[in-house]
């Protein structure tokens, strides 16, 4: 019968889209708790669902090991480019839950190699580039540093598209150690490296049953995570979509205030250009009254020329014209005088003057 521990059924405490290797973890808890590592190196930890799960696992089984996460986070042709965004959302839930024993390793799986003794990593989980030269070379490149008790896990063993060849490496693979695979979840390769480590296999994994029963048994525990954080996903996605709506409709009431202000303002614009073409009209109509009256006033400077014994009454009916006929430009000469009846008065006195004047002469 397949030994079950306490881990194998816990409940992954993070999970972040993308979700492929979700349907492993069940597999990876049960795995850590059985091998007991001292020392774990994952290559490839992109959103860290695999990573924090063994984290995870550790800190349950109250282990006395060391993590290590290798990783440029800036994704590759097969996952994807994708933001620093990611880095730092998997940095700062490890500064919050693992910095004790967990350590982000920023960088090439190449230059990583050197921080690593050899026969060191009791587990390594390789999960890269996936074409079959980066693969392999990954693999030939760590080997030497997996320990006596190591073992290998790979992830997409099963995706034969878009030039992966994880799945041509693990055939080859299988022909030289000791293995078990698990088809879900884009495919999972176990590998038993080290001499000690076959035990679990033979001892735990197949434990006098088929790798069928034990496949479905993880393959169903896989299944109720992935469902569970595509379910919790979609909740936050609609969580999401329903704010974006409230926001949006905040915004479009405040755009209809506006407009509704703007409308306003046009209005009232509109109101002062019509107000203001009004007073352009009287303004043009008292320029033609002006223009009359400096006409007319041109008249009577030339009459006085011609007449000079005329001009002193001339010049005093002429201001008293002025007066009545451009009163908004010669408002000071009507201070002069009391009031608008005087000058009626003083203009017809005047008047009166110089007709007699003009009669006499004649």
């Amino acid at each position: 019968m397949f030994p079950l521990n306490k881990t194998m059924l816990t409940k992954p405490q993070r999970l972040a889209f993308p979700f492929g290797w979700a349907g492993h973890i069940p597999f990876i808890f049960w795995l850590i708790e059985e091998l007991r590592p001292s020392l774990i190196v994952e290559l490839g930890t992109h959103s860290g669902n695999s990573y924090f799960a063994m984290c995870q696992s550790v800190r349950s089984n109250i282990l006395d090991a060391k993590c290590y996460a290798v990783d440029t986070w800036a994704g590759d042709e097969h996952s994807g480019l994708y933001s620093e965004a990611v880095f730092q959302d998997v940095n700062s839930y490890n500064a919050q839950h693992y910095a004790s024993f967990s350590n982000l390793m920023r960088m090439t799986f190449d230059d990583a190699l050197q921080y690593f003794s050899d026969s060191s990593i009791d587990l390594l989980h390789i999960d890269g580039m996936h074409s079959y030269e980066a693969v392999k070379h990954d693999f030939d490149n760590w080997l030497l540093k997996v320990s006596s008790r190591g073992i290998v896990i790979m992830h997409d063993i099963v995706v034969r598209e878009r030039e992966f060849g994880v799945w041509k490496l693990w055939e080859e693979l299988t022909q030289l150690y000791p293995s078990f695979e698990f088809r879900h979840s884009h495919g999972l390769g176990v590998l038993f490296i080290g001499a000690e480590s076959e035990k679990i296999l033979q001892t735990s994994l197949l434990a006098g049953q088929s790798d069928v029963s034990t496949r479905n048994l993880f393959e169903f525990l896989g299944a109720s995570i992935v469902d569970n954080a595509k379910m919790t996903g979609a909740e936050k996605s609609v969580k999401e979509l329903s704010e974006k709506i409230h926001i949006a409709q905040s915004e479009l009431q405040s755009t209809q205030s506006e407009l509704q202000t703007t409308q306003s303002e046009l209005q009232t614009t509109q109101s002062e250009l019509q107000s203001t073409q009004s007073e352009l009209r009287t303004t043009k109509s008292e320029l033609q009254s002006t223009s009359t009256c400096l006409n007319i006033v041109s008249q009577e400077l030339n009459y006085l020329k011609s007449r000079p014994q005329r001009r002193k009454y001339r010049l005093k009916y002429l201001q008293y014209k002025l007066l009545l006929l451009c009163p908004f430009i010669f408002g000071q000469l009507r201070a002069k005088f009391r009031n608008k009846r005087n000058t009626y008065k003083a203009l017809s006195e005047c008047n009166a003057h110089m007709t007699k004047v003009e009669d006499k002469n004649a």
